[in-house]
């Protein structure tokens, strides 16, 4: 594991999402999953970050 943390915001239902954790798995890579749509405060985290704004602008 690098020195890195690693955090996966994740939605239920979201294929991308899937994706992500298990190429994350088959690479051995350690993280943290949070989940916005159980969590609403790890929703507001990424809406402070502006990163909903990216997502809906791609």
């Amino acid at each position: 594991m690098s020195s890195f943390e690693v955090v996966v915001y994740i939605s239920q239902g979201c294929p991308y999402c899937e994706k992500v954790r298990t190429q994350l798995n088959d690479w051995g890579i350690e993280y943290e999953v949070r989940n916005v749509s159980l969590h609403k405060e790890y929703f507001n985290e990424l809406r402070a970050k502006k990163v909903l704004e990216l997502l809906l602008h791609m």
